[in-house]
């Protein structure tokens, strides 16, 4: 099929085509299809709409508009459409015989910038090679080529999901892929397993290509100060509270911009996170203790006496101060004491 798509693309004339399709329906009949689904340029317009301007009730344009479409399946001329249900039908084989309706429409755009996702949607409710499969609670609205391909796709996602409430976990697209084929089904490809994941309203995919449970945090964080524990996890080191907030912008976790002072005064109180340097937050589980340059001298002389330069190596492995900083809290005599030349150790 992708060797014959060049020839596809130079013969398709998707607003052509339909044109001379709809060739021969009675004007008022023609005026419903057009209108109800977007087509020639025109936008999708509402069954209610569509009866004021005919004065007509909106339940009599939906009767037109259904009479309309099945006498259109029955014409001959529907072969004048092959050529779109070629591209949908290469798609859809792509894809595991099953995509989600956007992710359809944007594959074809991809390859046919000349084609109507309203054109395309048009030819799918017509063709009786396509089946459509409504959203759910479950599933995203998709199309495919039988119904038995949806029942596939539904069992593979649903095992997939019991595998990902034990691991508890995000995967990658690989770690998905991988998982998939080795515990379900080892003869799917990539492109099928990522076009049944995508099926479901379940799983999602965050900012960084992992994939998990839309309720996790790590998928869907709620809260600047559930992004910014993501982007310092990330990033694997301390960053100033207005990085860490270009950082979250720049993700794009959601459409809500985060500011610099909302970051600052919800990361100066969570546990999760130690101010390491002015305005600069590391993360607890790293490593990172909170309290003073003081208490940290003093934490680092709790497992025993150390030199100067060696204090100093290890508190600045918690804080991003300036030398001095730390030999000024070694002064502190009600804490530490010096021992002859070199050591100090806390005093007692």
């Amino acid at each position: 099929m992708k060797e014959k798509q060049p020839q596809i693309i130079q013969e398709v004339n998707p607003k052509g085509e339909i044109s001379k399709l709809l060739e021969g329906l009675e004007e008022r009949s023609r005026d419903v299809i057009v209108r109800r689904f977007g087509l020639q340029g025109k936008s999708k317009e509402t069954l209610e709409k569509i009866g004021q301007s005919h004065r007509i009730t909106r339940e009599r344009v939906r009767q037109i508009e259904s009479d309309t479409l099945a006498g259109l399946k029955k014409l001959e001329k529907l072969k004048i459409v092959q050529p779109l249900e070629e591209i949908l039908l290469s798609v859809l084989k792509n894809q595991g015989n099953i995509i989600e309706k956007n992710a359809l429409f944007l594959s074809i755009q991809k390859k046919f910038p000349n084609v109507h996702s309203n054109e395309l949607e048009f030819v799918l409710e017509l063709s009786p090679k396509f089946t459509k499969f409504n959203e759910t609670k479950e599933f995203r609205h998709a199309w495919a080529t039988s119904h038995s391909s949806f029942t596939k796709a539904r069992r593979i996602i649903r095992n997939f999901i019991d595998y990902l409430k034990e691991k508890n976990e995000p995967l990658s697209t690989e770690g998905i892929i991988n998982t998939i084929q080795k515990n379900i089904d080892s003869n799917l490809r990539k492109n099928t397993i990522l076009s049944y994941i995508n099926l479901s309203k379940n799983i999602k995919k965050n900012p960084f290509g992992e994939w998990g449970f839309v309720t996790w945090e790590a998928i869907s964080p709620q809260g600047v100060k559930n992004k910014a524990y993501i982007v310092l996890t990330k990033k694997q080191k301390p960053l100033h509270f207005r990085k860490i907030t270009e950082a979250i912008n720049q993700v794009g976790f959601d459409s809500r911009q985060a500011t610099s002072r909302t970051v600052h005064n919800a990361l100066i109180k969570d546990s999760r996170f130690v101010l390491v340097g002015r305005g600069i937050y590391g993360l607890t589980e790293a490593g990172y203790k909170s309290g003073t340059v003081v208490d940290i001298v003093a934490n680092v002389l709790g497992k025993g006496p150390l030199e100067k330069e060696e204090i100093v190596h290890e508190v600045l492995k918690q804080r991003l101060v300036r030398k001095n900083t730390i030999l000024l809290a070694l002064q502190d005599t009600s804490r530490f004491k010096k021992v002859g030349d070199k050591y100090y150790l806390i005093q007692k």
